[in-house]
C-alpha cells in the first residue's frame, strides 16, 4: 500500500460536463482499493464521516453499479464528445445518436467491458474482489429502492439497471428529438454517402427536401435564392458536381471537405444553392463552440489584465479561437510569407535586398 500513489480527487462534486463526470467516476473505480485503505485507517481512529463513506464504498451492490455506470457513461460521454465537434454535420446527428441509443439498450442484456471486469474479478463466496495488485473485501447489504421498478425487489441490481438505462434513452431522445423532425431532417439530402448511384433516381433526389428548407429559412434568403426553379436546377447541379466524389466519401469528414470546397471556390452555377450549404455548415448540435469562446475569454482577460481595452480583447479572442494550435502554426507561411508580398517596393531582411520576382 505505501508503494501506491495517493489519490487526489478534484472537486468530484463539482464537475459540469458529461465527460468530466465520466472521468470522475473513473478516478473513483482507479483509486477505489487505496481510497478503501485510507477510509480504513481513518475509521479505525474513531472518525464516524470516514465509517459512513467506508460502508458505502465497500457495498457489492454499489461497487457492481459503479463499474456499470462506467459502461453506461462512456457511451454518453463519447457521444456528447461527438456533438461538440466543430466538424460535425448536421447529417449526422441522427446517426451518431441512434448508434448510443443501441449501444445503450444491448446494456439490458449483455454486460458492459467494466462490468464484465467486475464479474470475473469477483468472488462471490469471499465477497472478495481483485483490484490492481490487491483484493478488496466487500459487504453484501442491500441497496435504495429502485423509483418506477416497483415489481422488482429493492436490492436488485438488474432493477437498477434497467430503470438508469430507460432513463438515459428518454433524456437522449428529447433532448435530441429536433434533429427527427423537419426542418433538420431535410438537410439529410446533402449527405453525399446516401445518394442513389441510379442517375435517374439521382435526378429528383432530395427535391422535395431542398424546397422544404428554402420555405423554412425564407426570411434568409433573397427573391432568387428562393426561386423554385433555380434552386432545383442548381440542386441538380451540385448533384452532377458531386456524384463522382461521392462514390469516395465514408466519412462525414470527407463530406465536410467536399462542401468546403465548393463553397471557397464559389462557382457561378451554385451560387444559391450554396447559402443552403452554409446553412447546413452552420447548424450545431450543441453550445460547446460558444462555451469555448466564454472559456477563451476567462483564459485571457484575467484579474491581473482588468485594464485591457475592448478592441485589444476582441482581437486576441479572434486569434484565440480562429489560428491553429501552437504545434500546427507555421510561421513563415502565415506572417513571413504575407509580409514580404503585401505592399509597394522591397523588403529587407538583416540589412539584404531580397531578389525581385521576375
Amino acid at each position: 500500500m505505501l508503494e501506491e500513489d495517493k489519490p487526489y480527487y478534484s472537486g468530484v462534486k463539482q464537475v459540469r460536463w458529461l465527460a468530466s463526470r465520466y472521468r470522475a467516476v473513473v478516478a473513483v473505480e482507479k483509486h477505489l482499493r487505496i481510497t478503501v485503505g485510507h477510509l480504513e485507517n481513518a475509521a479505525a481512529s474513531g472518525e464516524a464521516t470516514a465509517k459512513g463513506l467506508l460502508n458505502k464504498l465497500k457495498n457489492q451492490k454499489f461497487v457492481h453499479f459503479l463499474y456499470f455506470m462506467l459502461d453506461l457513461m462512456k457511451l454518453m460521454s463519447t457521444l456528447s464528445q461527438r456533438l461538440q465537434a466543430d466538424s460535425l454535420l448536421v447529417t449526422d446527428v441522427s446517426h451518431d445518436i441512434d448508434e448510443t441509443v443501441l449501444k445503450l439498450l444491448a446494456l439490458k442484456s449483455t454486460s458492459g467491458e467494466a462490468e464484465s471486469r467486475f464479474v470475473q474479478n469477483f468472488d462471490k463466496d469471499s465477497n472478495l474482489l481483485t483490484h490492481g495488485n490487491g483484493t478488496i473485501l466487500l459487504n453484501s447489504g442491500s441497496t435504495r429502492p429502485v423509483r418506477g421498478a416497483h415489481d422488482q425487489p429493492a436490492d436488485d441490481i438488474s432493477a437498477l439497471k434497467m430503470n438508469i438505462i430507460d432513463k438515459a434513452v428518454e433524456y437522449i431522445e428529447k433532448r435530441f428529438e429536433a434533429f427527427d423532425k423537419p426542418p433538420l431532417t431535410h438537410f439529410k439530402a446533402f449527405d453525399c454517402r446516401q445518394w442513389p448511384s441510379e442517375r435517374s433516381a439521382l435526378a429528383v433526389y432530395g427535391d422535395e427536401a431542398i424546397s422544404c428548407i428554402s420555405e423554412h429559412y425564407s426570411d434568409l434568403l433573397t427573391d432568387q435564392e428562393k426561386s423554385d426553379g433555380t434552386l432545383k436546377g442548381e440542386w441538380c447541379a451540385l448533384k452532377s458536381r458531386l456524384r463522382e466524389p461521392a462514390t469516395q466519401m465514408r466519412t462525414s469528414q470527407d463530406v465536410l471537405k467536399s462542401y468546403s470546397a465548393i463553397l471557397r471556390v464559389a462557382p457561378d452555377n451554385l451560387a444559391n444553392i450554396s447559402t443552403l450549404v452554409k446553412i447546413m455548415m452552420t447548424i450545431s448540435s450543441s453550445t460547446a463552440i460558444v462555451e469555448r469562446g466564454f472559456s477563451a475569454l476567462n483564459r485571457i482577460k484575467t484579474p491581473q489584465r482588468a485594464t485591457m481595452s475592448q478592441e485589444c480583447l476582441q482581437n486576441l479572442l479572434m486569434v484565440s479561437l480562429n489560428t491553429a494550435e501552437v504545434g500546427e502554426f507555421d510561421a513563415d507561411t502565415r506572417i513571413v510569407h504575407n509580409w514580404m508580398s503585401s505592399g509597394k517596393g522591397t523588403k529587407h531582411v538583416h540589412g539584404h535586398k531580397l531578389p525581385e520576382k521576375k
